[in-house]
C-alpha cells in the first residue's frame, strides 16, 4: 500500500503535487506516473489512499476503472482552466466517481487541504473486483470496453506519433471496425478526437507558458508549425498568436 499516486503528463505538475504531499507528514509514500493507464496499473498493486489524476492524461477513464472495484481510494481530478465549460464542471462529482475537481493553476494551500482531508481518513483498499489481467473499462454509460481502452490510450499518447491503425492494433481489433465503433460511441471520428486533444494541450501551453509556437506545435503532437496554425485557426477562429494575445489581455 502507498499513500498517494500522481498521474500527470507534465513533470512540473507532478513535482508540485509531490512537494505539497511531502509537506503534509513525514515518511509519506508517493508514486508518480505520466498517464491514466499507468495509474490504473499502479493502483492495482500499490492500493493508494489517494490518487491525483490529470484530466488531459486520461484521468476520467482512469477514475472510472479505479473506482469500479471495491475501493475507498479518494480520487482528485486536476485540469487546466482554459475557459471552456464542460460536463465535468457542471455534473455532480459523485456521478463521475470523483471526490474533488481542482482547476490549475492550483494554489498550494488548496492542494494541501484536498490531500490532507483524504489522507487524514485514509482507508485501505478493499478486496475486490479489480483483480488481475486487463481491467474492465466502462468510462461512460454504454461505452464498450474497446473504445474506453482506446480513449485512455489516446489520452496518454496524443503528443506522440499515433494513428488509427496503431490504436486499433493496441486494442486488438481491425482498423475499419475500430473506426466505425469509435465514431458511433464517441460522436466524432478518431482524427477529430485526436486533434481536439492536441489543441486543448496547445491552448494551455499558449496561455500558461512563453514558449514559441514552433515549440508548442511539436510538443502538442503536430509535425509542422504551419499545419498547426491552420488547424488551430480552423477550430478556434484565431491564429495561435491572436489567441495568446486575447487571453493575456483578458487577464489584465
Amino acid at each position: 500500500m502507498c499513500d498517494v499516486v500522481i498521474a500527470d503528463d507534465e513533470s512540473l505538475d507532478r513535482e508540485f503535487v509531490k512537494r505539497v504531499a511531502a509537506g503534509i507528514r513525514e515518511a509519506i509514500e508517493i508514486v508518480e506516473c505520466d498517464c491514466g493507464q499507468a495509474a490504473i496499473d499502479i493502483c492495482l498493486s500499490a492500493k493508494p489512499h489517494v490518487v491525483v489524476l490529470d484530466r488531459g492524461a486520461g484521468g476520467f477513464e482512469a477514475a472510472s476503472v479505479i473506482s469500479g472495484g471495491s475501493t475507498d481510494t479518494a480520487i482528485l481530478m486536476t485540469a487546466w482552466n482554459d475557459g471552456a465549460i464542460g460536463d465535468y464542471e457542471t455534473a455532480p462529482l459523485s456521478s463521475m466517481n470523483i471526490d474533488e475537481y481542482l482547476l490549475k493553476p492550483i494554489r498550494p494551500a488548496k492542494m494541501r487541504d484536498a490531500l490532507s482531508k483524504h489522507l487524514t481518513g485514509a482507508r485501505a483498499y478493499g478486496q475486490g473486483a479489480l483483480g488481475g489481467g486487463i481491467p474492465p473499462f466502462y468510462a461512460y454509460p454504454g461505452m464498450s470496453r474497446e473504445i474506453a481502452m482506446a480513449m485512455s490510450h489516446i489520452d496518454g499518447n496524443f503528443r506522440k506519433e499515433i494513428s488509427l491503425e496503431s490504436v486499433a492494433d493496441y486494442i486488438s481489433i481491425s482498423a475499419s471496425y475500430f473506426s466505425r465503433l469509435f465514431k458511433k460511441e464517441v460522436g466524432v471520428n478518431f482524427m477529430q478526437y485526436l486533434t481536439k486533444k492536441r489543441l486543448e494541450y496547445a491552448k494551455r501551453m499558449i496561455t500558461q507558458t512563453d514558449r514559441s509556437m514552433l515549440e508548442i506545435a511539436i510538443e502538442a503532437g503536430f509535425n509542422e508549425q504551419s499545419y498547426f496554425g491552420k488547424v488551430f485557426k480552423r477550430y478556434t477562429g484565431q491564429t495561435p498568436l491572436e489567441y495568446r494575445r486575447d487571453v493575456l489581455t483578458e487577464r489584465l
